[in-house]
């Protein structure tokens, strides 16, 4: 008679939701595979949120709520499904992103025009073309908001030197990663205004004091330590004055102005 099989591991209830709360954290940031793997190393020397413990779990749940992450507790009413099987949760989740890239690259000098149909046009490029693309934005799959996604990062990155990655913090516990696209993006604004000699202090002290005296905060603050609403106020602002000095140059966008130097 064969011997018994041995049996599974079992894993904790407690565990196992710990677990889930840390990869739905992960979603909601939209952190890729190498940052994921990059943080848990920097933060527990692993790889896998599945080596770690309980209180380490714990811990990076709490680590993951200063990025961002919004614990939202489960409502009793099931979320509603579109056609497609995609959740109105995590659609209008990452089509809050899109919108939020879109307008960044208008900020940027990069895009004539931010309007919600530009932004269906661009979709449905990307996710098919005219004769398979999405009709409007609101019928997103999960698989198409990401490519989505992942097209405008491109074009930030591409047009306007945006640079993704986190951001590397020395804490007492090593290094850790820190995910602030919107800094991101100012940083991105700052070295462009410095080439349209818009400022004249190309480097990240300069970008602060400007941030802060157009938030309304003191000196003593860094443009990273403005709130999300400040930082959004600040990128409008940058990218008016980004679009005025293009338009007195002549040129209707960044590419545009690049070309003609080059």
């Amino acid at each position: 008679m064969p011997a018994a099989a041995k049996a599974k591991k079992s894993v904790s209830p407690v565990r196992r939701a710990l677990i889930a709360k840390v990869q739905i954290a992960r979603k909601q940031l939209g952190l890729e595979d190498d940052d994921w793997r990059a943080m848990l190393d920097s933060l527990y020397q692993k790889n896998s949120s599945a080596n770690l413990s309980p209180s380490q779990l714990t811990d990076l749940v709490e680590h993951l709520k200063k990025q961002g992450f919004k614990d939202r507790p489960r409502k009793a009413r099931p979320a509603t499904v579109a056609p497609d099987g995609s959740r109105d949760a995590d659609r209008e989740r990452l089509l809050g992103k899109i919108r939020a890239l879109w307008i960044s690259l208008y900020h940027l000098g990069v895009l004539r025009d931010p309007s919600e149909t530009a932004l269906t046009a661009m979709a449905k490029r990307v996710s098919g073309g005219k004769d398979r693309g999405i009709a409007a934005l609101a019928w997103l799959n999960g698989k198409a908001a990401y490519q989505l996604i992942e097209a405008l990062k491109k074009m930030a990155e591409r047009e306007a030197g945006v640079c993704w990655e986190a951001h590397r913090i020395a804490t007492t516990a090593g290094i850790v990663l820190i995910y602030r696209p919107r800094v991101r993006v100012l940083e991105a604004q700052w070295r462009l205004m410095t080439e349209l000699r818009l400022a004249k202090v190309a480097n990240v002290a300069g970008l602060a004091a400007y941030a802060c005296r157009l938030a309304g905060e003191g000196a003593h603050m860094g443009h990273d330590q403005l709130s999300e609403e400040q930082q959004d106020m600040v990128i409008a602002k940058l990218g008016e004055q980004i679009r005025d000095r293009l338009a007195d140059l002549g040129f209707d966008s960044v590419q545009a102005w690049r070309k003609a130097k080059s």
